[in-house]
């Protein structure tokens, strides 16, 4: 597979399970994950006060928040796995110049990316200007999806806040933090459990083990399911309880068989998981362009456990209790 400029996609990964007994499962997954060796500054936000509060809408299990890009308002999935804003070419042709490069994906073939220059991305009260992007075709997560989406929320719009997202009531929160990462407005929650996270190319990665093998994980907001490496050692894989097969199929047409389970004893950082879906495909093309081993990736069904928010200053990763506490 042909990777350029040290760039990795794995892009839209579509799952229709073929259950035991041959029932029909429509599932679907989705996860976009680059890997990125080019350096792009990180747009500075616009903002009054210490709290942005932003409704959002599902698509399936991932995020839509409302979003302008210079003149166009729509939908965009808010993406962790991407490290910058992505726009969808179908809404944006006018955009993208010709420096374009190849972007590999999970079951194989490649996908062109263009580059461009917006001039200005307003999220409800946040502004940024001048935000570089990449501009792909996103027409295919449209159709499975019903519902415009006009790009993905990428990683670098973020990493002045903490992000603090609730699914049940579909509220996603940005806290101005001061230079040791506390926010500054009020929060009333406690904590359920706290883990450390560190970046690389714009990526949230995280320690933790499967069954007290040692793994490393990214985590992904536009992942609508966990995904495990095919490759793990035997005692890890003894904690993953397969009950299906799946086709899953990438940025070309090609179609690979997974397994589908759930996997269980999971600890990251020191917080211990609840058992949890997964896939369980091959992740050797991730890891050779990270450059590092990639075990497995934590989406939708880890994030939604409870209220969490990602702290960038402090590399935090916090689930919160419920219920505010009474200042």
């Amino acid at each position: 597979m042909e990777v350029r400029n040290g760039l990795f996609l794995l892009f839209c990964l579509y799952s229709s399970c073929l259950l035991a007994q041959q029932s029909a499962d429509s599932s679907q997954a989705i996860a976009v994950l680059w890997a990125n060796e080019r350096q792009v500054d990180d747009p500075t936000p616009r903002f009054e006060g210490d709290e942005v509060v932003l409704p959002f809408s599902m698509a399936g299990r991932l995020i839509l928040l409302e979003a302008k890009v210079d003149t166009l308002v729509g939908n965009f999935i808010l993406d962790t796995g991407a490290p910058f804003l992505v726009l969808n070419k179908s809404w944006f042709r006018g955009y993208g110049t010709a420096a374009m490069v190849q972007a590999g994906g999970i079951t194989g073939g490649a996908s062109e990316v263009m580059t461009t220059m917006v001039g200005q991305v307003q999220l409800g009260n946040v502004s940024y200007l001048r935000v570089e992007a990449d501009v792909i075709e996103l027409g295919h997560i449209e159709k499975s999806r019903g519902v415009p989406i006009f790009g993905l929320l990428g990683l670098n719009l973020f990493k002045s806040f903490e992000v603090f997202i609730d699914y049940d009531k579909q509220q996603l929160k940005l806290y101005r933090l001061d230079k040791k990462g506390k926010k500054l407005a009020p929060f009333f929650k406690k904590p359920l459990g706290q883990m450390p996270f560190y970046l690389y190319n714009n990526t949230i990665l995280m320690d933790g083990t499967l069954n007290s093998v040692p793994m490393r994980f990214c985590l992904d907001t536009g992942a609508e399911v966990n995904v495990l490496h095919n490759r793990l050692p035997k005692k890890a894989m003894e904690a993953v309880q397969i009950n299906s097969r799946s086709v899953l199929s990438g940025t070309s047409n090609r179609k690979i068989e997974v397994l589908r389970g759930n996997m269980e004893r999971i600890h990251v950082g020191k917080f211990h998981c609840p058992m949890m879906p997964t896939l369980i495909t091959h992740l050797g093309n991730m890891s050779r362009a990270y450059n590092l081993r990639i075990d497995g990736m934590l989406g939708y069904d880890f994030l939604s456990f409870a209220p969490v928010s990602i702290n960038f200053v402090t590399k935090e990763i916090t689930f919160w209790e419920l219920e505010e506490t009474q200042p």
